[in-house]
């Protein structure tokens, strides 16, 4: 559709793109449309309970097995973080006193994320649970806290307990609310939903979270209502989350915080340099594809690489950030609330253009 509208932020004479069509599966990915899979989809496979239980807890065991020797033995401190949308204000304190409670000379480190944001709350839980070992405390465990706007949407959504274990063995307890182990979702081993339900306790991560993760620690099972595997995640809620979306934004500097990854299979073939025509909600713009902000002109609008990272053993995996030079990008873009869309509508390669002056009005 030729419009014949000029978007604030694009050179001379560029018409609104049409929207291509959506990014199919990866190579070698399986999705519901190629006709040789249907079959098997129709046909799901037949799995014992028993057998995930029983392979959930043992891989449980080994891991709470290995805290207790680091705890017991080692004689380290339990080191908790905890991502939350109160941790930042006095109630903070609170939860700090039952956590020393329950775990004498604990460290307890918080990470405010915002209200109703539990995109934030997921991209914070990778970058702690997926640190390298040599800067990841070895007793560290997580918990999150944050609230969801209550819709139609998200009625259905249990708000239970899990208790994740992933790879690297790392403990994350998740109060679900949406996305909070949605980027930790292809690290996890085994998770498991908790039995956390008091309708006298308001304050579950003050008043029942302590007591519970310190029993499961010692090896207590009794407040496991139910075990998943990788294949059975999605049943408890635990599905990966969507990565291009307006994630938070960075305040006071107002950078769009996204969680596309640098090798996102959209930009994997698109060299730093590029042009690139994105466009959030109601608001269309060139960008600027670069690595840093630091290369980007003064007031030049860009996706560049996040000092914000995932990281998968010793491999740093940023993600992207939109910003603004010396200037606000959230403004720029009309304000665009987090889970907003973004759309790649059109990229022009660096090596096949004269580069734009990129500058706002």
């Amino acid at each position: 559709m030729d419009t014949g509208q000029s978007v604030r932020g694009t050179p001379p004479g560029d018409k609104l793109p049409l929207k291509p069509p959506p990014v199919s599966a990866q190579p070698g990915e399986r999705t519901r449309h190629d006709p040789e899979n249907l079959a098997a989809l129709q046909t799901p496979a037949i799995v014992d309970p028993s057998s995930i239980r029983e392979t959930a807890l043992h891989i449980l065991d080994e891991t709470t097995a290995r805290y207790r020797h680091e705890l017991d033995v080692e004689k380290r401190r339990l080191w908790v973080v905890g991502i939350a949308d109160y941790s930042d204000r006095p109630t903070w304190r609170k939860v700090h006193g039952a956590f020393e409670v329950e775990f004498p000379n604990s460290e307890l480190s918080s990470v405010p994320v915002a209200e109703y944001n539990t995109l934030e709350v997921g991209v914070h839980v990778s970058h702690y649970a997926l640190a390298p070992a040599h800067y990841r405390p070895p007793t560290q465990v997580i918990f999150t806290n944050a609230a969801r706007i209550r819709t139609d949407d998200t009625a259905k959504r249990s708000d239970s307990l899990v208790l994740a274990v992933l790879e690297n063995q790392s403990l994350v307890f998740a109060y679900m609310n949406g996305e909070e182990l949605g980027f930790v979702h292809d690290k996890i081993k085994a998770a498991f939903v908790l039995d956390s339900d008091d309708r006298d306790v308001d304050f579950r991560s003050r008043d029942i979270l302590p007591r519970i993760m310190k029993s499961v620690i010692a090896g207590e099972r009794d407040f496991i209502k139910s075990c998943a595997l990788p294949e059975q995640l999605a049943d408890i809620g635990v599905v990966p989350a969507p990565r291009w979306v307006v994630g938070w934004v960075d305040k006071p500097y107002m950078n769009i915080k996204t969680p596309i990854r640098v090798e996102d299979p959209t930009l994997a073939e698109i060299p730093f340099g590029s042009l690139l025509y994105v466009r959030i909600g109601e608001a269309a713009h060139w960008v600027r594809f670069q690595a840093s902000i630091a290369r980007l002109e003064e007031h030049e609008l860009g996706l560049v690489r996040s000092s914000d990272s995932e990281h998968d053993g010793s491999k740093k995996t940023p993600h992207m950030v939109l910003a603004v030079k010396g200037s606000h990008a959230w403004s720029t873009f009309l304000e665009p609330k987090a889970g907003t869309p973004i759309e790649l509508l059109q990229h022009i390669p660096a090596d096949a253009m004269t580069r734009y002056p990129l500058r706002l009005p």
